[in-house]
């Protein structure tokens, strides 16, 4: 991979109302000089940055992913100055065989506060037909600007990572609420960095044992260390309510387990250190956790007159660049975390606990 200017040199300073135009010249001019090079594209993708140091970051992943994932991308920059609105062209190139460049463009925008609303005007009309358009806030979101307003209006996606929630609470009212008004789909970070769990936690009724344990689960208690997420707790517990009630409902036994938040003092190699599953009848215990002073999570089924079995799994806690992955090959809904999503909300309202 390679991460190059349109014909060379630095980024391409350009008048903001002839974008289109200067994109067309540029991909015509290369073309006329017989550059070996092919522009692609599959998806929008659109990152609204509250600072410099945010907007090298969201470039420095869309480089990365643009041999797999090439995108028309822009780069919003929030600037100091409130009149602000400049651009800048780049392509991301990735080199295939034969020596030929395979490219898709980025477009940076330094905003200020007082333009914003004119940036949604330039944004809009760029955005190539017929392919999902995704918005991506590295940061929290802030649902009154209206540059985010206006992209939300076309877009199918909203990526959002509920690890920056300093109020996990209202973050995660606010994001129900705002989709409730909309047709785009939420995503979120903490989602995907939830996989692994979400994978161990379901292979515990893999076997004919306990395969039928589900439906009989009557507490949830998810376990998160320090320095971990409640938004992430909350999810992963609102996920497994989800489960035990599409499992009671294949049986004809309405409701879901109880479940609980417990923030611990300990530190976590991610945001999750433990979840616990129990039911009274029949006795029984599953767990996935981090054990002391390891690294991949240790899966146990304890049933009575049974000797459990653990089973150690291996956790990743993924980049930034794997998640964003992640959440562009989901163009679409996904009801899964929506359900999971709606739980949390009811989850974080109530005080932590834990049971005994």
């Amino acid at each position: 991979m390679i991460d190059q200017v349109l014909r060379g040199g630095g980024a391409l300073s350009v008048d903001v109302a002839s974008l289109g135009q200067e994109l067309r010249r540029l991909w015509q001019e290369n073309a006329r000089a017989g550059a070996p090079i092919t522009r692609a594209c599959t998806r929008n993708l659109v990152a609204l940055c509250a600072s410099s140091e945010e907007a090298d970051r969201a470039t420095e992943t869309i480089a990365s992913l643009a041999g797999d994932h090439p995108s028309r991308a822009f780069v919003v920059c929030a600037d100091p100055e409130p009149a602000k609105l400049e651009a800048f062209l780049a392509a991301h190139c990735s080199v295939r065989a034969g020596g030929r460049h395979v490219c898709c463009e980025q477009i940076t925008l330094h905003v200020g506060q007082d333009a914003r609303r004119r940036a949604a005007g330039a944004i809009v009309p760029l955005l190539v037909p017929d392919l999902p358009v995704f918005v991506w806030l590295p940061g929290a979101p802030s649902w009154d600007d209206p540059l985010l307003e206006r992209l939300l209006d076309v877009s199918d996606r909203l990526v959002i990572d509920s690890r920056t929630a300093t109020d996990p609470h209202g973050f995660v009212c606010d994001l129900v609420d705002a989709h409730q008004t909309d047709a785009w789909a939420p995503g979120d970070f903490e989602w995907s960095r939830l996989a692994d769990w979400r994978e161990a936690i379901a292979s515990l009724f893999d076997e004919p044992a306990t395969r039928a344990l589900p439906s009989r689960i009557e507490r949830i208690e998810v376990r998160y260390g320090r320095g971990g997420s409640a938004v992430a707790a909350a999810l992963l517990a609102g996920w497994a309510q989800d489960r035990v009630a599409a499992a009671r409902s294949r049986e004809g036994v309405p409701g879901t387990a109880q479940a609980a938040l417990a923030q611990v003092s300990e530190a976590s190699p991610g945001a999750i250190l433990g979840v616990a599953l129990q039911a009274d009848e029949p006795r029984f215990k599953c767990t996935v956790a981090f054990e002391e002073g390891d690294s991949g999570l240790t899966s146990r089924v304890d049933l009575e007159d049974a000797c459990a079995l653990p089973v150690r799994r291996s956790f990743t806690e993924s980049d930034m660049v794997r998640l964003l992955e992640h959440q562009l090959d989901m163009p679409g809904a996904s009801p899964l975390y929506e359900r999971a999503l709606a739980r949390a909300a009811t989850l974080l309202s109530d005080v932590p606990g834990s049971f005994q």
